[in-house]
């Protein structure tokens, strides 16, 4: 397998509007390579539930280098530890190198507990219209999308998560 695919699958025709994905729109279905909580290879799509009864997916948009990406990572741990089983959590890094994303997973082992996707060639930040980092969509049924929120995790967008995913 080559490595260096990225997008291996993309919904067509999924149009993505200036200023990208809101409340409402269908997310594209953007499969990459990437590694599971345990460091293990992955190719999969970012926006898929992992198990029953996971009916949502939180999928955070970031960049490595930036220090309110690492806060929101652990914004998403503490989260998870009161909605994990409910809700499938991955993080979309958009770095152009990959090495420097495996660097940030090691330097945040601790508080990373999902998949990160490698978007190195940021197919699925463009299908997602994300143009402002890190940025944090919640999905609902692998399709729609619920919430959005740009920025930091703040309390109140954690409360608005929560909210979204029934909680």
């Amino acid at each position: 397998m080559n490595k260096q695919i990225a997008l291996l699958s993309l919904v067509i025709g999924q149009l993505v509007l200036a200023g990208g994905l809101e409340v409402g729109d269908t997310a594209p279905d953007v499969t990459l390579l990437g590694v599971d909580a345990k460091g293990a290879p992955i190719v999969e799509s970012v926006r898929t539930v992992e198990r029953e009864p996971q009916s949502y997916t939180i999928i955070q948009f970031l960049e490595s280098g930036s220090p309110v990406s690492a806060l929101n990572v652990s914004a998403l741990a503490d989260l998870s530890v009161d909605i994990g089983i409910f809700v499938a959590t991955r993080i979309v890094a958009v770095d152009k190198d990959v090495s420097d994303v495996k660097t940030f997973i090691k330097n945040n082992k601790s508080d990373i507990r999902f998949p990160v996707h490698f978007d190195d060639r940021q197919n699925a930040m463009r299908a997602f219209g994300v143009d402002t980092l890190p940025t944090l969509f919640v999905v609902k049924d692998e399709t729609k999308v619920i919430y959005k929120v740009t920025g930091a995790i703040t309390p109140e967008a954690r409360q608005q998560i929560l909210t979204a995913t029934g909680f």
